[in-house]
């Protein structure tokens, strides 16, 4: 990689650092937004804590891919190829069940104003399509 992008990418990583310190903020931390509406959650019934541990374990994940990240960036190999490429799946698959929140608060606004929405899911797929890409080129990708 050349040093522009190679600077570009470490912009990038900073930004998915300082994404997940604010999501771990917001879900773990007492008092807030995300941490209330979990805990109200499981007051009303203990197997509804499955969104929230579903919802820790997508944050934890997304943090370990901060590594696979950096991997990728300086083309360094860690580790099995089968390990990325299960994480690669986890994270996919806990970015779908881990949002529980997130899709209540969209479709509460769906109903609001459509155009926030647009703008809400357009703006995910921008700060995040470019970790999923380099993730999943360092767990496919083979060494020639």
């Amino acid at each position: 990689m050349s040093k522009l992008s190679t600077t570009v990418w470490v912009c990038y990583i900073l930004l998915v650092v300082l994404m997940c310190a604010g999501k771990y903020e917001i879900l773990l931390v007492p008092g807030e937004p995300q941490n209330t509406y979990y805990h109200i959650l499981m007051a009303f019934h203990p197997i509804n804590s499955i969104y929230y541990y579903a919802a820790v374990i997508q944050l934890l994940i997304n943090c370990i891919h901060i590594l696979p990240l950096f991997l990728f960036i300086f083309n360094r190999r860690f580790g099995p190829h089968i390990l990325w490429q299960t994480l690669f799946f986890t994270r996919i698959l806990f970015d779908i069940i881990g949002q529980n929140y997130e899709i209540n608060e969209i479709t509460g606004l769906f109903q609001e104003n459509i155009k926030i929405v647009l703008l809400f899911c357009l703006a995910s797929v921008v700060l995040w399509a470019p970790s999923y890409i380099a993730c999943y080129l360092y767990a496919f990708r083979t060494k020639k």
